[in-house]
């Protein structure tokens, strides 16, 4: 049996590996043999074992700490009392090959991980950007839209074509809680408002079904996402947006 987890937030389970896809795999140089044993469900890699086996000595590893190993004919560090021979001194090249949690392993064609957070952090411009007067965070708004406004994907800006009107409802929404700052869990950078998006004791007569989040510092009010729910309509009443869960997989904000 081995332990698998079949993803990144779930737990971990006991498998039959004869119900599992092996493939072995095994790395070897004048510098390090590495051996990679790999079981995948499906098409997900669900373990890794790997096995290093290092065959030469680093610069420096002299002295009081080198007297307790040297290197054998046929490769691998071994304990002993015995100074190293002078060859197996050599840098071990093979250690800029390891990476925290495994081997070296095929270069895979990705988009960074942290490069999804840093764009909703605002720390990348491709294209024409804008002077930032500070670090500090931006203001976040959510605006309500009827069902006829045609919100959408095409949204560039905040305008308030279309959006709701009614008793103690303000053009332009309300402001949108942003205590915890974007993450990333696996390869997924994810954001969600800290609080519930709440509009208090409006009259909203005609239905509506979309919020536009959108960038109010903004000059221009730059259009996040819009998001749309069940045809609504209000009667002096508290409408609440309540938030999802902040994961990977139910965040508001998602770059996958």
């Amino acid at each position: 049996m081995i332990t698998i987890q079949r993803t990144p937030d779930a737990p971990f389970e006991r498998f039959n590996p004869a119900l599992l896809h092996r493939l072995d795999v095994c790395v070897e140089n004048t510098h390090e043999r590495t051996s990679v044993v790999e079981y995948r469900l499906a098409d997900r890699l669900v373990h890794r074992s790997v096995h290093v086996t290092l065959k030469e000595w680093p610069d420096g590893l002299g002295g009081a700490l080198s007297r307790f190993f040297y290197a054998p004919p046929g490769g691998g560090i071994t304990p002993t009392d015995r100074e190293p021979d002078a060859p197996a001194r050599r840098h071990i090249r093979a250690l800029a090959h390891l990476k925290a949690g495994g081997a070296r392993f095929a270069n895979t064609q990705a988009m960074c991980t942290q490069f999804k957070a840093d764009i909703l952090n605002g720390l990348h411009a491709f294209g024409t950007s804008v002077v930032r007067a500070a670090t500090t965070k931006d203001a976040y708004k959510a605006a309500l839209y009827l069902v006829s406004a045609s919100r959408g994907a095409g949204d560039t800006v905040y305008n308030s074509t279309g959006e709701v009107a009614g008793t103690n409802y303000v053009a332009g929404g309300v402001a949108v809680t942003t205590a915890t700052g974007p993450t990333t869990s696996g390869t997924t950078a994810f954001f969600t408002p800290s609080a519930s998006i709440v509009y208090t004791t409006v009259t909203l007569s005609t239905a509506f079904d979309a919020m536009l989040l959108y960038n109010d510092t903004s000059a221009t009010k730059l259009a996040v996402a819009v998001f749309t729910f069940g045809s609504q309509t209000v009667t002096a009443g508290t409408f609440t947006l309540t938030m999802p869960v902040n994961d990977a997989s139910n965040a508001l904000i998602r770059i996958a």
